[in-house]
């Protein structure tokens, strides 16, 4: 990535940073694209708000011989990253774990997301550190999982995502952006989420609601 495609991913984050999932949601399903993450994913404590680019990891159940990427995989993240873990659903072997976010938090990640368990979240939650999992789970089995490759796409929680897609996450849940289509996306959802504050704003000052709500007629084209 040259140092000007770099800045303005940068800029693209930072402007993100200040919206929040659900606009961006709306927005993207209004034109066809399907951005949210498995609702099911959800964060591990509340008061997130979280955007970065992302850097994937596709795990997959392992067979004999199978090479294992998970170390090399966590060695190559980067600042700024938001780490989105592909397992396809796979939530018997907890794979994700404190020494996992140690690994990538101390590499500059800024989150983490993954379609399978999480633990050791008593640590998480004292160095807050925001991980999305489905669910929380000590584990079942061992050896079920592998991981096979790095920055290649990957599906996680239903959403398709590339390495350097922008991901936002917050309390609601997580949104992707495909980087293509990146600042197209962030100028309909600014755009979007000023007329949703004008909506609350009115509706706070005791207006009519079907007045209150034309002030967002049109917002989504």
């Amino acid at each position: 990535m040259n140092e000007l495609s770099s800045q303005v991913s940068d800029r693209l984050v930072e402007e993100f940073r200040k919206l929040y999932t659900s606009a961006v949601a709306d927005v993207m399903c209004s034109l066809g694209h399907r951005s949210t993450i498995d609702p099911n994913i959800r964060p591990i404590f509340l008061g997130v708000k979280v955007c970065g680019r992302a850097m994937t990891i596709k795990m997959a159940p392992g067979r004999k011989g199978d090479q294992d990427l998970s170390e090399e995989a966590k060695a190559a993240v980067k600042k700024g990253d938001f780490v989105v873990v592909e397992t396809g659903g796979n939530c018997e072997q907890t794979r994700w774990g404190e020494n996992s976010t140690s690994a990538v938090r101390m590499r500059g990640a800024v989150s983490v997301v993954t379609d399978g368990a999480c633990r050791d979240i008593a640590e998480h939650m004292r160095i807050r550190f925001p991980v999305y999992c489905r669910l929380i789970s000590p584990g079942i089995r061992k050896g079920v999982l592998v991981t096979q490759a790095y920055n290649v796409p990957v599906t996680c929680g239903g959403v398709r995502v590339e390495m350097g897609d922008i991901v936002l996450g917050d309390d609601d849940g997580v949104v992707v952006i495909p980087k293509r289509i990146a600042e197209d996306i962030l100028n309909k959802t600014q755009a979007f989420a000023e007329s949703d504050q004008k909506v609350k704003a009115l509706l706070l000052e005791g207006k009519p609601v079907q007045e209150a709500y034309g002030a967002k007629k049109g917002a989504l084209g």
